[in-house]
């Protein structure tokens, strides 16, 4: 498959594959606060279909565990129109400080703007 030219790109035909990390941390707000640096790949088909998946590193707090440094993986779908669908996980076992024993799973969905925000 070759590479996308752009996370946001869309292949006349077959498929293009691409990966990406943050380039700085970004922020949560509400029940999870801190700040996440994440790394994550992607498969695009010429329908416009995107499916993305990544792990992210979250230091701060989480809402009644505590504070600490946790990671979660995350799958999501998307469509040309940019509505998006995923699920995520807490790894469980590598957190620090109060989140050492943390766990969960969730569902999100959301719509991504041209502009990748």
């Amino acid at each position: 498959m070759p590479p996308c030219v752009a996370w946001n790109s869309v292949p006349k035909e077959g498929t293009c594959r691409g990966t990406g990390r943050s380039s700085e941390p970004t922020a949560f707000t509400g029940d999870w606060q801190g700040h996440s640096e994440f790394a994550y790949g992607f498969l695009i088909l010429p329908s416009g279909l995107a499916y993305n998946g990544g792990v992210d590193d979250l230091t701060g707090t989480v809402a009644g565990c505590g504070t600490g440094s946790m990671y979660f993986q995350q799958q999501e779908i998307s469509d040309s129109k940019g509505n998006l669908q995923g699920q995520w996980q807490i790894i469980e076992g590598i957190g620090t400080n109060d989140l050492t024993g943390v766990r969960g799973s969730g569902t999100f969905s959301g719509v991504t703007k041209p502009d990748g925000s």
